[in-house]
């Protein structure tokens, strides 16, 4: 697991922006630019999906300040919840071990 971080992330959505069975205009074109732009959208991609061959649009846009804190704060109790466990996994292996050494004969230094 990674140690979380305020950095924005990039985030795909379903887009319907474009379609793959439609022709546009240098206005139709122009409008979306502009909607793109208002919204922060970064790039539009076509992705192929399924066996059929379906191109599904996809708009990625960086997260919000907002967003990019609200992640953050999940991501961090997450990663406090991860470590906590580390922890007793690691004291328990510890344990295993001088077990183990115990049953050889081996002299045991803590």
């Amino acid at each position: 697991m990674r140690k979380p971080t305020k950095t924005p992330k990039e985030i795909r959505e379903d887009s319907s922006l474009l379609s793959s069975y439609c022709s546009y205009s240098p206005e139709d074109l122009m409008s979306i630019a502009n909607y793109m732009i208002e919204n922060g959208i970064m790039y539009l991609g076509l992705e192929i999906t399924g066996h059929d061959g379906y191109l599904e649009p996809q708009a990625v846009r960086m997260e919000t300040p907002e967003e990019v804190e609200k992640r953050y704060n999940k991501e961090i109790k997450e990663w406090a919840i991860y470590k906590e466990k580390q922890k007793v996994k690691k004291e328990k292996r510890k344990m295993q071990l001088i077990q183990e050494a115990k049953k050889l004969g081996l002299k045991v230094e803590e």
